[in-house]
């Protein structure tokens, strides 16, 4: 067929290093979530094309400062940065979430006191949060490692026709920034952070066939389904805002996808013939969220 050509702001080859990718795409809205702005980064694509990789590294074993992924990176420099900061009083609450067949579970809490958690709505803009999500006080970045590092082993995986260890669950690794000016001269501020781990879209083939499988992935391509119809109607500047309240994930992005917020999507590509088809849908929702303004 024709070829199809799309316009991106950076295309990474395969070779390129994490620190790259951390520095290029990441670490501008870091520095921002420290001036009092949202961030969010958010890794989406196919089951098996890396996202987890590029949000966290790769497993224990392997990881170390040169594999290492965007959370440990981003929160290293925010930790550094703070130590910097001459002016303003610097306070963190991490949080760790997933979504799993639309259920929201906060991921810090150990797993038999773990119940689904209700999503509450701000009045005041309408962004929506989860009810009860523990904010831990972190004063320092190998606490905030362990924290994310203990919430990511809890998340849950498991082996796929693609895949021996696949994400089933969308994760949202959540850094609050609270600053307050040290001589009382500026009003504090608050950022947030909010770096986004998706699970992977599918076909039914790469699904466990058993029927917890076929619901975890139909779940998964529901909610990526509503990110993508979110992601196209901003871009088209006519996103209603029932559209957000159509899944849990675009309900607790909402906040990061709106207002001034400074978000970046990283989407991960299989070049594999074999995925040719999904690699064009994922170029296709860049494409979109190249448009957002």
């Amino acid at each position: 067929g024709a070829v199809q050509q799309f316009d991106f702001h950076k295309v990474f080859p395969e070779e390129t290093t994490q620190a790259e990718i951390f520095n290029t795409m990441a670490s501008p809205i870091v520095d921002a979530v420290l001036e009092g702005y949202n961030g969010c980064i958010l890794c989406y694509g196919k089951t098996s094309s890396g996202k987890t990789y590029t949000m966290t590294g790769p497993s224990d074993r392997d990881l170390n400062e040169k594999t290492e992924g965007i959370i440990y990176r981003a929160t290293k420099q925010l930790f550094l940065k703070s130590r910097e900061e001459k002016d303003w009083n610097i306070d963190f609450f991490v949080s760790v979430l997933e979504i799993y067949n639309e259920k929201v579970h906060d991921l810090t809490v150990p797993k038999r006191e773990r119940t689904p958690l209700d999503i509450g709505e701000h009045q005041s803009d309408n962004t929506f949060f989860a009810k009860k999500l523990k904010g831990h006080n972190i004063t320092k970045e190998n606490d905030a490692i362990q924290r994310f590092s203990d919430a990511f082993a809890a998340r849950r995986s498991r082996a796929t026709e693609a895949n021996d260890r696949s994400s089933r669950s969308h994760m949202v690794f959540q850094v609050r920034v609270n600053l307050f000016h040290k001589a009382g001269k500026e009003p504090g501020r608050t950022g947030e952070l909010y770096l986004v781990d998706l699970a992977g879209s599918e076909t039914a083939g790469e699904v466990n066939k058993d029927a917890e499988g076929l619901r975890e992935g139909g779940n998964i391509n529901k909610s990526l389904l509503h990110l993508k119809e979110v992601i196209r109607a901003l871009s088209m500047k006519n996103c209603e805002d029932f559209m957000f309240r159509r899944s849990s994930l675009t309900k607790l992005l909402k906040r990061v996808l709106t207002g001034n917020s400074k978000t970046a999507f990283i989407v991960n590509v299989d070049p594999s013939q074999k995925s040719q088809k999904q690699t064009r849908r994922s170029l296709e929702f860049a494409s979109d969220a190249k448009k957002v303004k």
